[in-house]
């Protein structure tokens, strides 16, 4: 998309404007029911569980900052089994984090999870 202004003040306008647009637009046309429903689809309901906004300290957040301002979208994905989940919170121990040495994910249907979820957001959300 090109942009052209003679002033800061208005291409910050445009760039407002079109920000506020795109975000309606979005809501209106119910994105993240659209992608939550898909994956509901392609996983089953069972498969999903809503959470709330993490502060973690993930950088991807930082890609929707920059001066681009480029959309983000992210989500959570499950990798420990739950037996090993109740193991854990049996004994009152928290799990090994993602970049801990004893962190243990279920490699297969991680991966296979992972990449499900990612080609059904993409079909869905790049339909014509």
């Amino acid at each position: 998309m090109t942009i052209r202004s003679y002033t800061d003040a208005v291409r910050n306008q445009i760039l407002a404007s079109i920000k506020r647009i795109c975000l309606g637009t979005a809501q209106a046309a119910g994105l993240a029911k659209r992608v939550t429903d898909t994956f509901v689809a392609w996983l089953g309901k069972g498969a999903l569980i809503k959470r709330q906004p993490t502060m973690g300290g993930e950088d991807f957040g930082m890609y929707g900052c920059t001066k681009y301002k480029v959309p983000t979208f992210m989500f959570a994905l499950g990798t420990v089994p739950t037996d090993l989940i109740r193991r854990f919170r049996a004994t009152g121990k928290p799990l090994p984090i993602v970049h801990s040495s004893t962190y243990a994910p279920d490699i297969e249907p991680t991966l296979r999870t992972g990449v499900t979820a990612t080609t059904a957001a993409a079909l869905e959300l790049l339909k014509k």
